[in-house]
């Protein structure tokens, strides 16, 4: 069985992302994610080459092959109009869950800041609305299902504090990430 790596994880729109910028060949892909995402997740080479191979299954990505003189031809990537498309879709949407904040949210804001940083505070007022839609939720709900009343309220009120906490740093975070990044 092969293994697929769930549409929410970002190794692929990163991938995107940077293909967006200019056409890459996987080594150059890799250098600038490394540069650019390397604290926030981890991606190996071999990984990076199986998700390429998807990109380009999928019709998101393009390969051409270049010949060199004296050493084995390099595959360059190029994105397609279907894979910018599903790029903007992911970058511009909020995350679902709060724990996804630390890596799909950060590196969206990160993509978001280099290509439309005109678009961040969009995607920051649409993940407040999506955080506070679910904070509203569990206020209302009270606690979670457990057969054991004291920790079900208890982990409700820890998801609300969590809510409460993600809701705040976006909201202090903002006029640091509208801020346009000025070029290195």
């Amino acid at each position: 069985m092969e293994y697929r790596v769930p549409r929410s994880f970002p190794v692929e729109y990163a991938a995107l992302g940077f293909l967006i910028e200019a056409p890459r060949h996987g080594y150059d892909l890799r250098r600038d994610l490394v540069e650019g995402l390397g604290e926030l997740w981890h991606v190996a080479l071999s990984q990076l080459y199986s998700v390429l191979h998807r990109l380009v299954e999928e019709g998101w990505a393009e390969v051409e092959v270049e010949p060199q003189e004296d050493r084995p031809s390099r595959q360059m990537y190029s994105v397609t109009k279907d894979g910018r498309r599903a790029f903007w879709q992911w970058a511009c949407s909020p995350v679902a869950h709060p724990r996804d904040l630390r890596v799909v949210f950060l590196a969206k804001v990160y993509f978001l800041r280099k290509l439309r940083p005109e678009e961040v505070g969009s995607l920051i007022d649409a993940q407040k609305s999506k955080l506070s839609e679910a904070l509203a939720s569990l206020e209302k709900q009270g606690a979670v299902a457990s057969n054991d009343a004291a920790l079900g309220a208890a982990a409700c009120s820890f998801r609300v504090a969590q809510m409460e906490s993600a809701l705040r740093w976006l909201e202090e975070s903002r006029s640091l990430l509208e801020t346009v990044k000025e070029a290195a």
